[in-house]
């Protein structure tokens, strides 16, 4: 996907009047205090600029900064499809979470004289990894000085994909997490339930090989799994499936008996799935790289995207020939509270 470029429509219009009206004031001859400016130019490093173009280059990234950090990018799947959880602490190096479970039985009996049953709570202690993610932008001296020259503010493409391939690593973490940095996604978390989808009449688990009815009836058989399995504690309110298999059900009609699709028919007679979505991620998530559907309840109480630090810009700095801004984020991945309320069904 090209970056945006910077116009008026994907760029604050207050920070780009702001940057402008920064550049047409620049003076050369002004220097400015050196305890002001936000970072140092060492010439030992290679190149230097003066104090001038040192304050220039840094009001200018500021800007862009600000800037960057209030443009509404479009909404990536992964962080709608999975609550996130931007309340940890940054500088926590792991998160440890708790889940409970009841244990136990009520007595009904005809007097008081009987000792009432105990019942308990018994948890578990789990603990997550927090990882960084990283990249950087940089403007050469001859850039940063060109823009000086004509007295224009520096184009903040570079800063924009920065934002962009960060928001768009995050979101294949939500999905599928970092097996080497030890991050679980949506789409492979532990201990989750298990949907065996059955043959249909022509003696395949694919839907590309199955009547409607029978798709209906794999999309109703994982629902009822997890409320089955959690003796109705949990009842889903979300299918995501690939984007074949959504394509799929989503033009095929029932029949000539119901000229409805699949998955008009499917959510309108679904008690509990009010939502199903699609993405190509799935396409190979699954057993034997097959294809993945995932239904659970879509509740911070079942399952979270741990998101310590959101995307940041930290302060420019130089190396060599070039102004450097550093860019962050940190992130656990996924974690689930319920295993139990998510189910996966493969080969459709």
């Amino acid at each position: 996907m090209d970056t945006p470029t910077p116009s008026f429509a994907t760029f604050p219009r207050a920070h780009f009047d702001a940057m402008i009206k920064a550049a047409r004031e620049h003076d050369p001859a002004k220097l400015p205090d050196p305890t002001t400016l936000k970072w140092r130019f060492d010439s030992a490093v290679g190149g230097r600029m003066d104090a001038s173009e040192s304050a220039y280059i840094a009001r200018q990234l500021e800007f862009m900064r600000q800037g960057v950090l209030e443009v509404k990018y479009p909404a990536l799947k992964g962080a709608m499809l999975v609550p996130i959880d931007t309340s940890i602490d940054p500088g926590a190096a792991s998160y440890t979470y708790q889940v409970y479970d009841m244990v136990g039985t009520a007595l009904v009996c005809a007097d008081l004289s009987t000792d009432p049953p105990r019942v308990d709570v018994k948890g578990s202690e789990s603990n997550q990894v927090i990882r960084s993610v990283i990249c950087a932008f940089g403007y050469s001296i001859q850039e940063a000085r060109a823009a000086a020259f004509a007295k224009a503010p520096l184009i903040p493409r570079r800063a924009m994909a920065a934002r962009d391939i960060t928001e768009r690593t995050l979101d294949d973490i939500w999905f599928n997490g970092n097996t080497v940095m030890g991050l679980k996604g949506l789409l492979n978390l532990s201990g989750t339930t298990t949907y065996t989808v059955v043959n249909g009449a022509q003696g395949f688990q694919s839907w590309d090989k199955k009547t409607p009815d029978e798709i209906v009836a794999d999309l109703n058989g994982i629902v009822n799994k997890i409320v089955s399995d959690t003796k109705e504690i949990y009842a889903p309110d979300t299918i995501l499936l690939p984007l074949t298999a959504y394509t799929l059900i989503s033009s095929k009609r029932m029949g000539d008996a119901d000229p409805n699709t699949i998955l008009s028919h499917f959510l309108r007679n679904s008690p509990y799935v009010t939502n199903v979505f699609a993405t190509h991620k799935s396409e190979t998530a699954g057993a034997n790289s097959s294809r993945r559907m995932v239904c659970y309840r879509r509740d911070p109480n079942v399952l979270t995207g741990l998101l310590p630090q959101p995307f940041e810009m930290l302060p420019p700095q130089q190396d060599k020939y070039e102004v450097v801004t550093p860019c962050h984020a940190r992130t656990g991945g996924v974690v689930v509270f319920q295993p139990l309320a998510i189910a996966y069904g493969d080969a459709i």
